[in-house]
């Protein structure tokens, strides 16, 4: 199985760290938990062969992970269409 990778930029674009994933598309991701200490990565099947999900049969799904660091709260995404709704 290949392993791609995740890198989380300092607020100055220095890089903080390489966090190793066995996706190839990593989508989004944010600190959870109630000290904002752990790192949840969604991932991406859309587009992938069937080849490539025999080799990473883990694309689609959320990773949960430590990445010995905390980070700043999320915020709930509002699209224009549904701030448009309203």
């Amino acid at each position: 199985m290949g392993w791609w990778r995740d890198t989380p930029l300092h607020s100055n674009g220095d890089l903080m760290s390489t966090v190793r994933m066995p996706v190839s598309q990593p989508t989004a991701c944010c600190f959870a938990g109630p000290h904002r200490t752990t790192l949840l990565v969604t991932s991406a099947r859309a587009g992938l062969s069937e080849a490539a999900l025999k080799l990473e049969p883990d694309a689609g799904r959320m990773f949960a992970l430590d990445p010995g660091v905390s980070g700043p709260c999320a915020f709930p995404y509002r699209s224009l269409m549904a701030a448009q709704a309203y």
